[in-house]
């Protein structure tokens, strides 16, 4: 006798046998379903992990916000005074009335204020003046002190001092005095552009 036979005589051996391989079939759809199931809640705890992780960073930099404002702030008000002494703009014929008060307040006889033509460095520009003038040595000093207080940048070099005796005068002076002007990146990148 066989299974089929068998079955034929116990109708219930049969019905069995289905649920079995029923279940069998019904429970390896369900550990495929699970196992699926599975990987798509790791691939989304990973997921969640992540944006967790995100979060936090954005916490961190949300909580470091107000210093890096303070900062902005306190570099913008550098930034302000930077400008104040190195404008991008400036106005020589200002510059150049200055001066002259200077030395005229310091008993000293001007010659020569000539403004040459500027020269071009990275961020900015320099642009000379050729001075001469006639005094004392101790008036020179007083210009040169009020000019290293001046409210814009003003260098002095290639300084050559000379005896001179007339009319209460006893030196003679030439040099260079320098005062610089900003480059905004705007103009910078122009002047690239028409190389």
């Amino acid at each position: 006798m066989g299974l089929m036979d068998d079955i034929r005589e116990q109708p219930w051996q049969g019905a069995v046998l289905g649920v079995v391989l029923g279940g069998f079939i019904v429970g390896g759809l369900y550990v495929f379903k699970i196992k699926e199931q599975k990987r798509v809640i790791e691939a989304k705890e990973k997921e969640v992990a992540k944006l967790q992780e995100e979060v936090e960073k954005g916490r961190a930099i949300k909580a470091e916000l107000p210093a890096v404002e303070e900062r902005l702030k306190t570099l913008e008000k550098e930034l302000a005074k930077l400008i104040e002494i190195m404008p991008a703009e400036i106005n020589m014929e200002f510059i150049l009335r200055d001066l002259r008060a200077i030395a005229t307040q310091g008993n000293l006889h001007i010659l020569r204020l000539d403004v040459r033509d500027e020269i071009s460095h990275d961020f900015y520009k320099e642009i000379p003046m050729e001075i001469a003038m006639q005094g004392t040595y101790h008036n020179l000093a007083v210009f040169f002190d009020k000019l290293s207080r001046f409210p814009r940048i003003i260098n002095v070099d290639e300084l050559r001092i000379g005896a001179f005796n007339q009319g209460g005068y006893t030196i003679s002076a030439t040099f260079r005095a320098k005062t610089f002007r900003y480059v905004p990146m705007e103009e910078g990148e122009e002047g690239v552009e028409e190389l």
